[in-house]
């Protein structure tokens, strides 16, 4: 082979280099490229709004906190340890409690811890005497409602600034008792009872057996205290 017809072939080869990468960069930009899969749209769930306390009932054994629904959120019983009330109710009524000791009067009223939710709410504890059935704690309820909007009620939805008929209308079969004192009419509505039967005073077994539970206070016709666990027949 001459020297130009070398050089001729290998110009050939040359030039054939480039066209070689044009036809191999055509095939690999004709590819089809894979489209990334569709992502799955995700909802978040919607959470449930937390129930709201509405009603507080002071029943015969205990307490009973209700929303608008009237599911019941939580109990109390006046079985439990006064500590343990006071968390509890420090927490429904978002609000802490002010503790005082109240010494015994020598009569009627024994010596206890007193917590008291001003002007709305009392809980008596570590009472140092008898008391019904023999629970630990005793509750008094002095206002409709509590200042974060809890109403406080009976166990048939009455509280204080009813009418003591309206009660004793809505809860047909209890006890009530009357009394005038000083120009004013005090009525005595057990509006629910935990133990015993109503006896007027009158029959002859009348405060033989225990008997007590809740008492709705009137004066002059308007309930204004709820009161629980009482005795409706005792000394005092």
């Amino acid at each position: 082979m001459s020297y130009r017809q070398g050089m001729r072939d290998r110009r050939l080869i040359w030039a054939a280099v480039p066209l070689l990468a044009v036809l191999i960069a055509g095939c690999a930009t004709a590819a089809p490229v894979a489209e990334p899969p569709a992502a799955t749209p995700t909802t978040t769930p919607t959470a449930e709004p937390a129930p709201v306390p509405s009603v507080m009932v002071v029943g015969a054994r205990g307490i009973t906190v209700l929303d608008d629904a009237e599911a019941v959120l939580g109990e109390l019983m006046y079985s439990e340890p006064g500590e343990t009330a006071i968390e509890f109710l420090t927490a429904v009524f978002e609000a802490p409690a002010v503790i005082t000791h109240r010494e015994s009067d020598f009569n009627c009223v024994s010596a206890a811890d007193v917590a008291t939710w001003e002007g709305y709410f009392t809980l008596n504890y570590n009472i140092d005497g008898w008391t019904p059935g023999g629970q630990v704690t005793y509750a008094s309820v002095i206002a409709p409602a509590s200042p974060n909007g809890l109403a406080l009620h009976t166990t048939s939805g009455f509280g204080v600034g009813d009418p003591v008929a309206a009660v004793l209308a809505g809860q047909p079969g209890v006890g009530a008792d009357s009394m005038e004192f000083e120009g004013h009419t005090y009525d005595y509505v057990h509006y629910e009872v935990a133990e015993g039967m109503y006896l007027p005073a009158s029959d002859p077994n009348f405060g033989l057996e225990p008997y007590w539970g809740a008492l709705a206070l009137g004066v002059d016709g308007v309930v204004t205290g709820l009161h629980s666990p009482v005795p409706y027949v005792d000394l005092c």
